[in-house]
């Protein structure tokens, strides 16, 4: 099964994440997608598909910290 990985800024509620939420849960209907957040936020985690894996690389304090955990997740 192909994994699919939706990159966006922030979790924050704007009109482009509004736009990747709703991309990410209709891939998440015959396919594995993971919504990746950048920045820490809220706002959309309600309206996220509870088969899509939402993964925050904001709890990493350096952007360091943030590539490799993004490498290891590819």
């Amino acid at each position: 099964m192909q994994r699919f990985f939706v990159l966006v800024p922030s979790l924050q509620r704007t009109g482009p994440v509004n736009g990747a939420v709703a991309v990410v849960n209709e891939l998440c209907i015959d396919r594995d997608a993971m919504l990746v957040a950048l920045k820490p936020g809220t706002g959309v985690e309600a309206d996220v598909d509870p088969r899509v894996q939402v993964v925050k690389l904001g709890v990493y304090d350096s952007w360091r910290g943030r590539l490799k955990a993004y490498k290891k997740l590819l």
